[in-house]
């Protein structure tokens, strides 16, 4: 995010041109297509304009030599300022020359009627002429465009091919766009983003259309291109996503940290005392704010409530699939985003295919029947085309075939095919994503499943801000997938469903088939008794937690137990979190070989595990917030452990002296464990990087800070 300190450039790109020879052919059709574009360019009818000052505040600049240039005092002033400023900051500014009617040579060697216009001005300060020279020399030997030579003097083209290159470098900002962008500049065309430039009134804009059209992509794209000429700056991304897992505070949270940047006056606030904030705040702001994929009145009402919240000027962008949703909420203008035209969908699908702009000849036949099938869905061309990739001819015809006899499921087959094309284990670990994971941080997905990069190879999921996320079309297809195992809940792989897990747990229907089950607590009433999983034999993924908020206390955890005890546990579990468990021990059978997450925080547990039991594979302990556990266990068998999270613990008394064999052991956490009096001796712990002790008020030995460590906090 640029600093609203940090001095703004006035215009994306400077053009020095000579007026009598260009002005109304060439440059009033290139001035209008940037402008198109949502580019700030130099324009002389500015009543405050200084062309130095321009050029210095531009990142692009456009010299367009033509017959007459060399003859303007004027233009050769301006060519020595942008040599110099060149000289002196090479990676500043870009300098682009366009040869129009003259060759490159006749600039470098001041031939034909640059000699002559030269000539003329030898009766001028010999100083001038002499930088003017140089700079000429200079320019000349650049490289650029030769209209003449090198389009045929397509004056159009040109246009075109320079104003498409400006707009994919401007682009490439504070937000990841992505690679092998295709028709982009065709859109923002259509958006026409030059009526936002200099406009006194507050716009509301909405880009809408089904999933996998791109919608995002656009958002980020004009978001990057005009967020420097606004005073404040938000990109709310995937905000229905972000909602359900972690509650409107926190993008109302996000937004005012990006705006306002003042934590005291938020941080306690409720969603309504936000609201009220926002409003007062955003008037005193010209703001550019995106909220990305927005499914629900309550987002609106909570982020971008009404046009009066804003400082004229501002603009408010939001993506949707529901155009009546935007039409409800003062969204003046709805944008719908088309599929990619033939020529497009051909030029995206080879890039992913092929890995260049155009198929093998070999191989034309075989795409023209693809794009025809994809017809024109860009998350669809970039799935299908990763997965033919290296595939060859005969490959492909089989591939062909098979979607030729499931003509009416195009899309699906071609998100499918990228599924099908992966192993068994990478298979497991895409649905357990689909199904558990989208949206969980890359790194806490990558401490339960390994090798998470060649899903992302596969376009079936990405990485955006250190999150896991997929396309709702592919999140749909994997979900679809799994319901297709079995009619009954209890006999498929996976549970997601709060419907479908309710009916297993409740009615007894679970099987050995069931791999994964997810529930959030908050949301659905659910009565756990002793035998509540013995059924559930096979299980590797239990998630059982408290979605869309950041204090556990602050909900009702709706768990009711009709015994005292778990009676099973399956020692096949990966990962194991249970917010809130309500029991005070784990089974006394449990004794999981492969258990890699311990979650218990905020549950009623005194004790995790009794002696030395072997937990040999556990990488991260997290019990945080349980305040009836007085002691830590035995950790003489997780040698693997690298993570260990005691905040909150407001009755820990002692911490077992095994701790100090945890040579993996990176992170450290005992914040607010009020009682903690004594820290066993922590300098074996040789890989140890964060260690926080902030709120441990009674701890009465000292700790030796080393200069490993990334992060020691004691006090606060």
């Amino acid at each position: 995010m640029a600093s609203s300190s940090t001095r703004q450039r006035a215009y994306d790109v400077f053009v020095s041109f000579r007026s009598e020879d260009i002005r109304k052919t060439l440059m009033d059709h290139l001035f209008s297509d940037l402008k198109r574009k949502g580019i700030r360019v130099n324009s002389e009818e500015d009543a405050s304009f200084d062309v130095y000052e321009a050029i210095e505040q531009s990142r692009f600049i456009i010299v367009i030599f033509s017959q007459n240039y060399a003859s303007s005092a004027s233009c050769l002033k301006e060519l020595v300022k942008i040599y110099e400023l060149k000289e002196s900051d090479k990676d500043k500014y870009e300098v682009w020359p366009v040869f129009y009617d003259v060759s490159p040579s006749m600039v470098r060697n001041q031939t034909g009627a640059y000699k002559e216009a030269i000539l003329k001005h030898e009766d001028l300060n010999v100083t001038d002429v002499l930088k003017w020279k140089k700079a000429l020399t200079w320019a000349g030997n650049l490289s650029g465009w030769d209209l003449q030579n090198t389009i045929c003097g397509h004056e159009l083209y040109f246009i075109d091919t320079i104003s498409k290159e400006i707009f994919y470098k401007l682009i490439d900002g504070p937000i990841h766009v992505g690679t092998n962008l295709v028709g982009l500049t065709a859109r923002a065309d259509q958006m026409d983003l030059t009526r936002f430039e200099k406009s006194e009134k507050v716009h509301m804009i909405g880009i809408c259309g089904i999933g996998g059209l791109g919608k995002t992509t656009l958002a980020k794209a004009i978001y990057n291109l005009m967020y420097k000429h606004f005073e404040g700056q938000s990109f709310c991304e995937d905000v229905k996503n972000n909602v359900n897992r972690h509650g409107l505070v926190h993008l109302q949270t996000k937004l005012l940290d990006d705006i306002i940047k003042d934590d005291d006056m938020k941080n306690k606030l409720s969603i309504g005392e936000r609201i009220t904030l926002m409003k007062r705040m955003m008037k005193g702001k010209k703001v550019i704010i995106v909220l990305d994929d927005v499914d629900h009145q309550s987002q609106f009402d909570a982020l971008a409530g009404d046009p009066n919240w804003f400082k004229n000027g501002s603009m408010v962008l939001v993506t949707s699939r529901d155009r009546q949703l935007l039409k409800a909420n003062h969204v003046e203008e709805i944008y719908d985003v088309a599929l990619l035209n033939d020529d497009e969908a051909l030029e995206l699908f080879s890039m992913y295919a092929f890995k260049k702009k155009h198929p093998n000849d070999e191989f034309i036949e075989h795409v023209n029947k693809i794009l025809n099938y994809v017809n024109g869905l860009p998350l669809a061309l970039k799935s299908f085309g990763s997965f033919l990739f290296n595939k060859n001819l005969d490959k492909w015809e089989h591939e062909l075939d098979i979607f030729q006899r499931s003509p009416n499921a195009v899309i699906q087959k071609v998100l499918r095919v990228s599924y099908d094309g992966l192993d068994a284990s990478q298979k497991n670990m895409f649905l357990d994503i689909v199904c558990f994971f989208k949206g969980e941080k890359k790194d806490y997905v990558g401490k339960i499943l390994e090798n998470i990069g060649v899903l992302v190879d596969k376009s079936l999921i990405t990485i955006c801000e250190d999150r896991i996320q997929m396309h709702n079309l592919i999140q749909e297809m994997g979900r679809k997938i799994v319901l297709e195992e079995s009619e009954e809940p209890g006999e498929r792989s996976r549970l997601w469903a709060p419907t479908d897990v309710l009916d297993v747990l409740k009615n007894d229907k679970g099987t050995d088939m069931v791999k994964g089950l997810a529930l959030d607590l908050s949301c659905s009433e659910v009565n756990i008794c002793g035998p509540s999983f013995v059924k559930l034999k096979n299980l590797r993924l239990l998630k059982l937690y408290i979605g869309g908020l950041s204090n556990f206390r602050e909900t009702k955890c709706k768990v009711s137990t009709t015994s005292g005890k778990l009676e099973f546990l399956s020692d096949e579990l990966q990962l194991l979190c249970w917010h809130g468990y309500p029991f005070q021990h784990l089974p006394t059978s449990f004794d999981p070989e492969n258990l890699l997450v311990l979650d218990m925080s905020y549950s009623c547990i005194k004790q995790i595990w009794s002696g030395s039991k072997g937990f040999n594979t556990l990488t991260s302990l997290n019990i945080s917030h349980c305040h009836s556990l007085s002691k830590t266990p035995d950790f003489t068998q997780t040698p693997n452990l690298k993570e260990l999270i005691l905040d909150g613990c407001e009755n820990l008394i002692v911490i077992h002296p095994s701790i100090t064999s945890l040579k993996a052991l990176v992170l450290l956490n005992l914040k607010n464990c009020k009682n903690l009096k004594i820290l066993p001796d922590i300098t074996p712990l040789e890989s140890l990087k964060h260690l926080i002790l902030s709120g441990c008020s009674k701890m009465e030995n000292l700790v030796e800070i080393r200069a490993s460590w990334l992060e020691f906090h004691i006090w606060g």
